[in-house]
């Protein structure tokens, strides 16, 4: 049992060394984008255990603003890296799933659209774990404002709908021994600019004046999409 173990930590390690080094290409070419690290937490401020969550919907996390969503995904089976390429056509390395069983990936839930996005009141977008009629096929994340779908398997490439590039990656540093998850920083084109500008008014009555655009520090909550939002979109039926 003792040799199992050892070996599972060293593959685990060997696992968060190749990630390490595709993200370290990616900073060298101007794709990634280094934020302050947040460990995820859940409700009760305890770090949030990589190991057995939840593959049914989307866990929401702040990051790297406190007012700019991200989806955390179990998709249930690994992703693989792939090369992928932003929106003005520079290509990057997507580093794939991490976590045990390389299945956990984590994206900007803002919409590239019309930057649709969960807030407290309402999503309409989500992640649909079964089969839905707007994708034809399941494990995608579906923006019901105007029908953008995205694969969080292969770096949330467009999949359908008007959606103009992918949703940019948040980059988690897993650690095999603790089981922890930390958020790193932002892989792909970001639009939070936009999204400031977009919704400043909805994001200042949410999280105050001169808050709404703090930067996340040390730990981030994550709570399932059914509880943070009050009203959440189906992508079964949008």
């Amino acid at each position: 049992m003792r040799e199992k173990s050892v070996l599972g930590l060293c593959a685990g390690l060997a696992t968060v060394a190749v990630a390490d080094r595709l993200v370290a290409g990616a900073v060298r070419r101007g794709e990634f984008t280094r934020w302050a690290e947040a460990l995820l937490v859940d409700d009760a401020g305890k770090p949030l255990a990589a190991r057995g969550l939840e593959t049914a919907e989307a866990l929401v996390f702040a990051y790297p603003y406190v007012s700019t969503p991200c989806f955390l995904m179990n998709l249930g089976a690994a992703a693989s890296p792939r090369e992928l390429s932003r929106g003005d056509g520079v290509s990057y390395r997507w580093p794939g799933g991490v976590g045990p069983a390389a299945s956990l990936v984590a994206y900007s839930a803002i919409c590239a659209h019309q930057l649709a996005y969960p807030s407290r009141q309402r999503s309409a977008i989500s992640y649909a774990s079964g089969a839905n009629r707007i994708a034809g096929r399941s494990r995608v994340i579906v923006c019901c404002a105007h029908h953008s779908v995205y694969d969080p398997a292969s770096g949330a490439a467009v999949l359908s709908g008007p959606a103009p590039q992918r949703l940019a990656t948040v980059v988690l540093r897993y650690e095999p021994a603790t089981q922890t998850l930390s958020a790193t920083g932002i892989l792909g084109a970001a639009l939070f600019d936009d999204f400031f500008v977009a919704y400043r008014e909805q994001l200042v009555e949410t999280y105050g004046p001169g808050q709404w655009r703090r930067k996340v520090e040390g730990r981030t909550v994550v709570t399932p999409l059914s509880r943070y939002s009050k009203e959440v979109v189906s992508a079964a039926g949008c």
